[in-house]
């Protein structure tokens, strides 16, 4: 197979459009990124109001998950177990007044002997402007800024995994 030189010509400047689309795409993704204000403040996690949920039973969950009516259960291995809460940035997490006006909220969630933490918010009805971050204790696993326009179409907001059993939601408020 003989490509002429216009065909070449032509896959040259396709590859050159592609690399230079990639490397606007991740210029501008590192450039938007936004940490908590948190991580650049004296206040560290450790002072943050910390909620701690009942220990999950995993030798129960994996009996459970095994036998079923007598009989073995095939299927998918449980991944998680569910607690609900009922945790809202009204009654609970330590606030702090920032510069201008605007607020922070953090709280942390202990789930003792947890692999790792994904939480779920049902309503997350947050005002315009409002941004929320989740990450671990120390600032290693960052998830965020989650706004307003990051829940699905029932109004929830599911955040990703954060490895270990803390995490912190930090909330800012402008």
């Amino acid at each position: 197979m003989r490509i002429s030189s216009h065909e070449s010509k032509d896959r040259s400047r396709d590859s050159i459009i592609v690399v230079v689309i990639v490397l606007l795409m991740s210029i501008g993704s590192a450039g938007a990124r936004q940490l908590p204000v948190s991580l650049d403040d004296s206040v560290k996690a450790a002072a943050v109001e910390r909620i701690v949920m009942p220990e999950v039973n995993v030798a129960s969950l994996r009996a459970e998950d095994k036998v079923r009516d007598g009989a073995l259960t095939p299927g998918p291995v449980r991944f998680a177990a569910p607690i609900a809460a009922a945790y809202s940035i009204d009654n609970a997490g330590s606030w702090r007044g920032l510069d201008a006006g605007s607020r922070r909220g953090r709280l942390r969630i202990h789930s003792p002997r947890a692999r790792s933490l994904n939480l779920g918010l049902p309503t997350f009805d947050i005002p315009q402007g409002a941004r929320l971050w989740v990450y671990d204790t120390a600032g290693g696993q960052i998830a965020g800024p989650y706004s307003r326009r990051d829940r699905n179409r029932d109004g929830q907001l599911w955040l990703p995994i954060i490895l270990g059993d803390e995490v912190v939601l930090e909330l800012h408020l402008p």
